[in-house]
């Protein structure tokens, strides 16, 4: 009973962690004004979808390699889901780009939120919609969607109220719905990326550290769509060379990546 009441503590906490985390790692966005967009978006991709993941996975699980050769046809879906996952990422950043992060953000995480409940219940078992757990679920995914009805009419008379120069609402908020509706991927991924931690935890992987094998396929792939706008960016905007320009924004989008 014990350690089931210390996992449900631990779990909260991590949830805790993780909102903040959600909530922050936008900053630099803010804060690195003399950036582009792309020169943030390209770190923030590179060290959280990328490196981190990777190194992490490597570490965690032992023969990671051959756990996938192994595995391969679930790793193949499971990198299909990042890369259908990595549009929304793309999405989800040019929506704060448009709307804004206190708009954006409750739009896409409010959609996020409610596809991402539904859509894994909906593929494994959709019966278990019509009981009681599962009317819970659907009541409380409708309050997130009233939700998000009400910050957009908010920002809808926010932007009538103050126009500013590159937000155009019904395109913010189209990339926003976009967004919203792609990110929930990578709950997909986990779905389809049972037998990777099933394989793990077979080898002697704790179940806690068995979902890196997912993470590092979904967020790995994912990183790719998120590469190529950048580049395409940087090659219209002739952006890169601020890296050099301005290199003390570094720092600050590093450690929110990370």
């Amino acid at each position: 009973m014990m350690i089931e009441t210390y996992n449900a503590t631990f779990g909260i906490l991590l949830i805790f962690v993780a909102g903040i985390c959600s909530g922050i790692f936008s900053v630099p966005f803010n804060r690195n004004a003399q950036w582009n967009w792309e020169n943030n978006w390209f770190i923030w991709s590179f060290t959280a979808l990328l490196a981190l993941p990777c190194v992490v996975a490597f570490l965690t699980i032992p023969n990671l390699h051959l756990l996938y050769v192994s595995e391969w046809k679930s790793t193949i879906v499971v990198a299909l889901c990042g890369l259908v996952w990595g549009i929304g990422a793309i999405m989800f950043g040019k929506g704060i780009y448009y709307l804004g992060l206190s708009l954006s953000l409750p739009i896409m995480q409010g959609l996020i939120n409610a596809v991402g409940t539904i859509l894994p219940i909906v593929i494994i078992n959709p019966l278990d919609l019509f009981r009681p757990v599962g009317i819970k679920i659907m009541i409380g995914v409708l309050i997130m969607i009233v939700g998000i009805v009400f910050c957009s009419f908010a920002g809808k008379k926010k932007e009538q109220e103050r126009e500013l120069e590159h937000r155009n609402f019904k395109k913010g908020l189209l990339i926003c719905v976009v967004a919203g509706v792609l990110g929930p991927m990578i709950n997909l991924a986990f779905v389809f990326g049972a037998p990777l931690q099933e394989t793990a935890m077979a080898s002697g992987v704790s179940s806690f550290y068995a979902a890196n094998t997912v993470w590092c396929v979904a967020l790995g792939s994912g990183i790719l769509v998120n590469l190529v706008e950048c580049i395409r960016l940087f090659r219209r905007n002739h952006s890169f060379i601020r890296y050099t320009l301005i290199p003390q924004h570094y720092s600050l989008t590093l450690f929110i990546s990370a």
